[in-house]
């Protein structure tokens, strides 16, 4: 089976972030520009270890873990206060192959697969699917159980949940609590700052490349703090990197329109500030 072609709302709080985090795999296709938005009690850290395949190298990816059940959130604006008590991330709307791409990068495409066939069955899309889903269970445990034992696959590193943002439902993978195929809870990884999973994993990882796609979020007004937690002075932003990931941002979501741009998600100092890579000084002013 297939993952779903495209069309989709996506929550994204990771390397997705960034359009330097978006090329790390298979990029995923957006159309649009992102909206910023905030999930409430939840919490955000470097807690799903990949192992490394082929070339690729190991690292600690971020994961978000809720507080609550069902997720909500809100849509927020550049102007809007940061929480401390939220975890921030943008909200995509998924292109053509869109589905396929996070199917590769979340080890999910038999689920997504199977997600589309009883969606499509139910008359929904994903989204509308999962939340009735979320809507019939207690909590997240029981959510976990209820998604295996229609699905019949599983993911060890991520598992598709519904986030309600007011006005619409996105989907946003999250590490699994469960076993597969079991009820009991797995016990949960502490999450780590990036300076801890670069000395957890030794030499051979590629955390700071994941890390920085991370980060670069905060270039769009994300607040990043959580993530930054525990960096080290070494580990800096260049002039570089800022720079290339605003052109590819402005070109991809704005079509190189950077008055655009500004328009959506505020003026590029603002942003620094808001999103807490200006307090640490890893962007120029």
């Amino acid at each position: 089976m297939s993952p779903p072609a495209g069309g989709g709302t996506l929550f994204v709080y990771g390397s997705l972030l960034s359009r330097t985090g978006l090329r790390q795999g298979p990029d995923v296709p957006t159309q649009g520009p992102p909206q910023m938005a905030a999930i409430g009690a939840a919490e955000r850290g470097y807690c799903v270890r990949v192992a490394p395949e082929g070339p690729a190298k190991a690292r600690v990816a971020a994961g978000l873990r809720p507080r609550t059940w069902p997720m909500g959130g809100v849509i927020r604006s550049p102007q809007d206060p940061v929480d401390s008590t939220a975890v921030e991330g943008l909200v995509l709307q998924l292109a053509e192959g869109g589905w396929q791409a996070i199917a590769a990068r979340t080890g999910c495409a038999q689920i997504l697969a199977g997600l589309e066939r009883e969606a499509a069955g139910a008359g929904l899309r994903i989204e509308a699917f999962l939340w009735q889903l979320a809507m019939k269970v207690a909590d997240f445990p029981r959510y976990q159980f209820q998604l295996y034992q229609q699905m019949r696959y599983w993911s060890p590193c991520y598992v598709p949940v519904p986030v309600h943002l007011g006005k619409a439902v996105a989907v946003c993978f999250i590490p699994p609590t469960l076993e597969l195929g079991q009820v009991a809870p797995a016990m949960r990884i502490p999450a780590l700052s990036v300076a801890e999973a670069i000395a957890e994993l030794g030499a051979n990882n590629d955390q700071w490349e994941y890390h920085l796609g991370c980060v670069l979020g905060g270039l769009h007004g994300v607040d990043v703090r959580d993530l930054l937690r525990g960096q080290p002075p070494e580990y800096r932003l260049t002039p570089e990197e800022v720079q290339e990931e605003l052109e590819a941002a402005t070109t991809a979501w704005f079509g190189g329109d950077a008055a655009a741009m500004e328009r959506t998600l505020g003026q590029q100092h603002r942003r620094l500030a808001r999103s807490g890579l200006a307090d640490r000084g890893l962007a120029p002013p």
